[in-house]
Formats: C-alpha cells, sequence, structure tokens
C-alpha cells in the first residue's frame, strides 16, 4: 500500500498527467465507466464541523473503487490550518485491496485546475508552483 502526505503528493503529482489523467476520466464518466453518485454529508446538530464522503466506482478499463473524505471546520483559519482536511483512498475494484492513502488537499487543487484547463484549454500557466514529474503513476493491476 503507499501512503503520500501532503508534501509527497505536492512533490510527487504533476500538471501534465492530471490535466491527461482528468481528461480521461471526463470521458470515462461520459462513456459510463465510472459511477460517481452524490456526495454524503454527516453533521450533528449544530456543528459548524461536517465530513463529507465522495465515493466513486470505475468499471473499466480496471476496476477500481476509491473514497475521498473531507473535514470542514470553518474555524481552522484561526489555527493557521485550512478549513478542508481529508483523504483519497484507493481499492483494487476486484479484491477490495486497500492500494493507496492520500492527503486530499494537494490532490484536489490540482485536480480543480485540471479538470478547467482539460475542459476550457487554458494555457498552463508557468507559475504554477506544481512540478513536473511525469515518472508519478499509481498503476491500477
Amino acid at each position: 500500500m503507499i501512503v503520500l502526505s501532503e508534501h509527497d503528493v505536492r512533490e510527487l503529482l504533476d500538471m501534465e498527467s492530471c490535466i491527461e489523467a482528468m481528461t480521461e476520466v471526463l470521458a470515462s464518466l461520459a462513456r459510463g465507466e465510472l459511477y460517481n453518485p452524490l456526495r454524503s454529508i454527516a453533521r450533528s446538530d449544530g456543528a459548524d464541523t461536517l465530513l463529507g464522503l465522495m465515493p466513486a466506482y470505475r468499471a473499466a478499463p480496471a476496476k477500481a473503487y476509491g473514497l475521498k473524505e473531507i473535514v470542514i471546520v470553518p474555524t481552522n483559519p484561526s489555527r493557521g490550518l485550512d478549513t478542508h482536511m481529508g483523504g483519497v483512498l484507493l481499492h483494487d475494484g476486484e479484491n477490495g485491496e486497500l492500494l493507496a492513502i492520500m492527503n486530499a488537499s494537494p490532490i484536489t487543487e490540482i485536480r480543480t485546475a485540471a479538470v478547467r484547463i482539460s475542459v476550457t484549454g487554458e494555457a498552463f500557466r508557468s507559475a504554477t508552483s506544481w512540478p513536473v514529474s511525469p515518472s508519478w503513476r499509481i498503476t491500477l493491476p
């Protein structure tokens, strides 16, 4: 199993690879190869924090399950922390084996930018803080 911290993700996930991946994800979604149900939210009465769960399933080319979970804490900026904290879990779709646990914050940041670029064709900005390291991949069986 791979465990990637925020630092690891920022160091290893490059914008170019993420743009390619998000372009393929959007195409796979259109082909019906991905199942991405609505998000679930858990929050107790009166709480200012909440837990968000975002599951997904990929049927092809290799089956996989993924779950992004986040806890939103509106008071975190006063602590010097992000309001959104979470992780991404990746499971083998055949046997359920946990393949990776990754910090969600940098994945969300680069994914959001990559989707915008893949959908709009917006030029990649050289001012980005994301390194280019095309050798990084999590390969599914």
